[in-house]
């Protein structure tokens, strides 16, 4: 049996659906069948698939992903980010409660930031190996 990606459809896959759905007289589901006829082993698209993506092309002219809309993050901006790592740095053995409290920002911006930089695992690690020399 053979696995089926079932990652995003390219942006080549999303053109070449538009292209199929033009000479398929605009039938999604005839355009669905050739699509995975075409691309076995690929991500299968639905009918319903090639008509949201038809929609959005007649919509915005593109088949790419539009940005979301949404609030951007202000409390990991990058003056807070390099306050955060400049303590860390300072001081390793911190939680992130104490760091957010530091800082003024939220327990969980200060992970978020720790995350993106790979740090609290190395903090963690460090932490780690100290109690484990210390109790021995």
């Amino acid at each position: 049996m053979t696995q089926i990606d079932v990652s995003p459809l390219t942006i080549e896959q999303r053109i070449e659906l538009v292209y199929l759905y033009a000479e398929s007289n605009r039938n999604a589901a005839e355009t669905a069948r050739r699509f995975n006829v075409r691309h076995l082993g690929v991500r299968q698209v639905s009918p319903q698939s090639v008509r949201e993506l038809i929609k959005k092309f007649e919509k915005c002219g593109t088949t790419q992903t539009q940005p979301r809309s949404g609030r951007p993050r202000t409390a990991t901006n990058e003056f807070c980010a390099r306050r955060i790592m400049e303590r860390v740095r300072a001081s390793p053995l911190k939680s992130t409660r104490r760091l957010a409290r530091e800082c003024g920002t939220s327990q969980i911006a200060v992970y978020r930031v720790l995350k993106e930089y790979s740090i609290r695992q190395c903090v963690e690690q460090f932490h780690r190996s100290v109690v484990q020399t210390t109790t021995v």
